[in-house]
């Protein structure tokens, strides 16, 4: 799995990369998300959109056992069904009264085109399927010629 690493900062964000994966491609890439001190005492989620700036996406942050600061989640389906710039927001909110969102923090990744989103076709059938198919539509033809010269 595609692991990118992002680091905030209070409300600025950086990354180890702008790829999300390519469409189609929904849990198959994680996001390591590492806050500074600001953050502790918050509950956090992320809020995905896709490249349409739709379908809105609620991803619960559960923290690493061994580093409060230390969250890792994966994209969602939702977000990756076709290709653009994603957005993320992280927000930070007391668990007391999470209508209330008390920092966040934004950005994009970027979901690649990818050809087996649109579904491949079929492999071209054998040429001997082929025929097969062209003999089968000349039989009834066949037939009707053979009982038209038997009459």
């Amino acid at each position: 799995m595609n692991t990118i690493t992002i680091k905030i900062d209070g409300q600025f964000v950086t990354k180890s990369s702008k790829n999300a994966g390519a469409a189609g491609s929904g849990n198959a890439c994680e996001l390591k998300l590492i806050f500074d001190e600001s953050w502790l005492g918050f509950a956090k989620r992320v809020i995905w959109r896709d490249s349409k700036g739709e379908n809105p996406t609620s991803i619960l942050l559960t923290q690493d056992l061994e580093n409060p600061l230390v969250y890792t989640t994966s994209i969602p389906p939702s977000v990756t069904g076709s290709e653009g710039w994603c957005s993320f927001t992280v927000e930070g909110y007391n668990i007391k009264n999470p209508n209330v969102v008390n920092k966040s923090a934004s950005d994009f990744l970027f979901v690649s085109y990818s050809q087996s989103n649109e579904g491949i076709a079929a492999p071209s059938p054998s040429e001997a399927v082929q025929l097969q198919k062209q003999f089968e539509e000349l039989l009834p033809k066949v037939s009707a010629l053979m009982k038209e010269t038997r009459e």
